[in-house]
């Protein structure tokens, strides 16, 4: 079983390993950078306090670095929705909605944009963080992609 301290030694979000503040060598020989800076290990409120979160207990999570920066004064569910509006799936998804949007294409090929925006929809699923998992609790170390992937069932929807 998994204690609390080591559960923490990975970001919330992505499950990358972080570490603590660790100073390397830099080119002039002066120890003055982060080993890696990506996955130094922060501090975030799951709720921000910009946005009335607390500064105790559940709230706060151990994040990466890089993160923590992208994830700024989002909330949870403002993060899971920029995360997919950043993935290629979702890039696609807004062009093909925007498309649609501009009522410029004749029916037959509008139907057939919407279509592949239901596709989208069911194919590509808004991102699980590794902290929700129920498995991350149960010490499994090696979680696997951000994103979860779609069962058989859901990825042929003609099955």
């Amino acid at each position: 079983m998994q204690t609390q301290q080591q559960a923490d030694e990975r970001c919330w979000y992505c499950g990358v390993p972080v570490h603590a503040p660790m100073l390397a060598p830099n080119p002039y020989g002066s120890p003055n950078k982060f080993a890696d800076i990506r996955t130094l290990r922060t501090t975030d409120h799951k709720i921000p306090r910009s946005q009335g979160g607390s500064n105790f207990g559940d709230n706060k999570v151990t994040a990466c670095f890089s993160c923590n920066a992208s994830k700024g004064s989002k909330t949870i569910e403002e993060y899971r929705e920029y995360l997919f509006r950043v993935s290629p799936p979702g890039q696609a998804q807004a062009a093909l909605c925007e498309a649609v949007a501009q009522n410029v294409l004749p029916p037959e090929l509008a139907d057939q944009l919407q279509v592949a925006i239901n596709f989208i929809d069911m194919t590509f699923p808004v991102p699980v963080f590794w902290g929700e998992r129920e498995e991350s609790r149960e010490g499994l170390s090696d979680m696997g992609p951000l994103f979860t992937q779609p069962s058989a069932a859901t990825a042929d929807p003609g099955a």
